[in-house]
């Protein structure tokens, strides 16, 4: 009877979380990685290290589907390794507790905004959290056929993602009670890792993506352990940055994966667990020590909203854990009112209630199934070429996405795609013998644009009257909550926008009334009716540069003494630039402005105004406020280079480095003073790192002339 009820509970997990990922999975390509993986699995090519040879191998069966576009085909495979890993924490949890409180683990882990969030694209975690799951089921399973089992398992999960790295530590605790086994153990590990033998067999055939080219032992080698990545700058490790990593972790989990009040849960299972499970919290706390802390030290991520965003994906294994936890808690609740039939039956009432209110308060984060966007864009990009163009681009959020509309749905093959740093897929050396006139001679660029648009994304603004126009930007309506909580996709749809204004194919109103939608998701609080759209207008005179008509229109439709913080140091900006200093200073002086980043802001206005000192007091107190503010420490390290303040700019400089290590132009003026410090082997180590990594030209030579200058001395 047990039994039944162990497997009708897994079923409605399986009928309930099958049905959410399944229907809100995206039927076109996303951002990110996805264009690539998918392109990967369609053409058995080579992406980027470690190469991901089991997602390429399973998904090319799952291109095989006789229904939907090979993104979606693939978004299904996502969908699919998500629901086992749901159905594997079900199982994992119910060796601690029974299955009511399994099940609410399962379905709070199916919930979670990291887990929706890479069910619903094409993309290597879903599948990998599967065999990860069942490599903890079979090591928490017991008994030295499980064990082993489980190093087969391990094998195969490294070569679906290598965060599986920190599964090892634990396997290895777990067959020190089979010492004499562990040949064997060691034997199945490599078997699950063979399946890295695909990558030199399929590379030896010349893909058209081949990435690093892996046909030999050392070149596979290099690839599976990622050192093509070893030169990549990374920021330095501190205590006070990793426990800032580790804040923006944990406000991750409980924003997107486990509600606040269910954490003391977690406390009371391992709890439970120190006292009756002790072999088991040994393994669990290794892993989570590895999946949190040390995780968060080795990687070492910009703190940066977008890159916490970007990469939180990779501390993902470490919430079934958690829950598991979590579910020992619940248990022990449950344990200490046993016999009480009321109290049993209040706690699944409040189990229940708890599970519907996070899908429903859910139920618009993460419908992929609306998104087209980034597929429209890439193919409006390439349809506005003309035959045989050479086209730059710089950033995977449109470099993939392109690859994924060229080469899988065959559009527009007759375009060549480079990125910023050389040609990343097709045939390098059929791209070379190609003449550089007559028909190859069309160059075209996708270019930032200034102002509005965010980093990262780039744009090219199009002028052809043979750009889609369609009535209004696709894939926005219904995508309130996924654009607000989605970096990369809001710059996306703000690009996009952008490119609808700067193409000159539609009318004023129009413009406006794109205009005010980018200000909006780029976090500006627009007022409703004719003030909104006399802000957007307002914001369209400055694009041409005329400041002072666009000071005037937004004085009007805002008064400073109404105004926002963000609309008062716009307003002070336009003043400034239009020639009206005065009006600016007084208006900054004039405002309260308590948050850091309009600190900041403010700040490097009063400088651009004349106002050095001034300034120099706002951006220190930005700093006082966030000792992390990027902007403030840049602009600090700007002003002690002016005063030849050489210790400060290397303070500041390196205070900036520790966030984002690849700020070349702060290397640059690291490298000076430390030159004028007499430290010339500080300055070469900076010049030889913007080198090695730099793509900025003016960065680059500047670098050079200077290393050239000091070997010369």
């Amino acid at each position: 009877m047990l039994m039944d009820r162990r497997t009708v509970w897994a079923f409605a997990l399986f009928i309930l979380f099958g049905l959410l990922f399944g229907l809100s999975a995206c039927r076109d390509v996303y951002l990110g990685d996805s264009g690539e993986l998918i392109h990967a699995a369609y053409r058995l090519d080579i992406p980027h290290p470690p190469g991901y040879p089991l997602y390429a191998l399973i998904g090319r069966l799952f291109t095989l589907l006789p229904f939907g576009s090979i993104a979606f085909r693939l978004s299904l495979f996502s969908a699919a390794g998500a629901v086992a890993s749901v159905l594997l924490l079900f199982r994992l949890g119910l060796r601690f507790a029974r299955p009511p409180f399994a099940f609410f683990g399962a379905a709070l882990f199916g919930l979670s905004g990291l887990l929706r969030d890479q069910a619903g694209i094409a993309e290597v975690y879903g599948p990998f959290l599967a065999l990860y799951l069942a490599t903890w089921l079979a090591l928490l399973s017991g008994g030295r056929r499980f064990t082993l089992l489980a190093f087969f398992l391990a094998g195969l999960a490294l070569t679906a993602h290598p965060i599986a790295l920190s599964l090892l530590p634990v396997l290895v605790i777990r067959i020190i009670r089979w010492r004499r086994s562990a040949p064997a153990a060691l034997l199945l590990l490599i078997a699950g890792l063979s399946v890295f033998a695909y990558i030199p067999i399929r590379s030896s055939l010349d893909p058209f993506v081949d990435w690093g080219n892996p046909e030999s032992a050392g070149a596979l080698l290099d690839h599976a352990t990622r050192t093509q990545y070893a030169g990549v700058l990374q920021a330095d490790r501190s205590i006070a940055l990793l426990a800032a990593d580790l804040e923006a972790v944990t406000g991750s989990f409980i924003r997107d994966s486990i509600p606040l009040p269910w954490i003391p849960l977690i406390f009371l299972g391992l709890l439970t667990f120190m006292i009756r499970r002790k072999r088991e919290i040994l393994l669990i706390t290794v892993g989570l020590f590895l999946l949190l802390p040390g995780l968060a030290w080795y990687l070492r991520f910009p703190l940066s909203p977008d890159r916490v965003e970007e990469n939180i994906v990779f501390f993902l294994p470490a919430l079934p854990l958690l829950l598991l936890l979590l579910m020992s808690g619940v248990e022990a609740i449950a344990t200490a009112i046993r016999g009480t039939r009321a109290a049993n039956f209040g706690l699944l009432l409040v189990l229940g209630v708890a599970l519907v209110i996070r899908a429903v308060g859910s139920a618009d984060d993460h419908r992929f199934d609306r998104v087209d966007l980034p597929g429209y864009y890439a193919r409006s990009v390439l349809a506005d070429l003309p035959r045989s163009a050479l086209l730059n681009v710089r950033g995977d959020d449109i470099l993939f996405p392109l690859l994924y509309v060229q080469q899988v749905e065959g559009f527009r093959k007759d375009v060549r795609i480079r990125n910023r740093s050389g040609t990343v897929f097709g045939n390098n050396q059929a791209d070379q013998r190609r003449p550089t006139t007559g028909r190859h001679e069309h160059l075209y660029s996708i270019d930032p644009l200034p102002g509005l648009i965010p980093d990262g994304l780039l744009y090219r603004a199009a002028s052809s009257p043979s750009l889609p126009k369609p009535p209004k930007p696709p894939g926005l309506s219904g995508l309130a909550s996924l654009l607000e909580r989605s970096t990369p996709l809001r710059s996306l749809a703000i690009n996009y926008l952008e490119s609808l204004i700067r193409s000159n194919a539609h009318g004023e109103d129009q413009s406006i009334q794109y205009r005010r939608r980018a200000l909006e998701l780029n976090g500006t609080e627009i007022p409703g009716g004719a003030a909104g759209d006399r802000i957007a207008r307002a914001t369209l005179l400055a694009d041409s540069g005329r400041w002072s008509e666009a000071a005037s229109l937004l004085a009007a439709a805002v008064p400073p003494g109404t105004a926002s913080p963000d609309m008062r140091l716009l307003l002070a900006e336009w003043f400034i630039k239009s020639g009206n200093r005065e009006a600016g200073v007084d208006l900054i002086n004039e405002s309260i402005l308590a948050d850091p980043d309009d600190q900041a802001l403010a700040g490097s206005l009063l400088l651009l105004a004349g106002e050095p000192r001034s300034g120099e007091v706002l951006l220190r107190s930005a700093l006082d406020g966030d000792s992390h503010q990027l902007s403030a420490l840049r602009m600090l390290q700007l002003i002690s280079e002016k005063r030849t303040d050489h210790v400060n700019v290397i303070a500041f400089g390196l205070r900036a480095l520790q966030i984002d290590p690849e700020l070349y132009d702060v290397r640059l003026r690291i490298a000076r003073a430390w030159a004028e410090e007499g430290n010339s082997a500080g300055a070469l180590a900076e010049c030889e790192k913007i080198k090695s990594n730099c793509v900025e030209p003016a960065i680059l030579g500047d670098a050079n002339e200077l290393r050239d200058l000091l070997h010369a001395q």
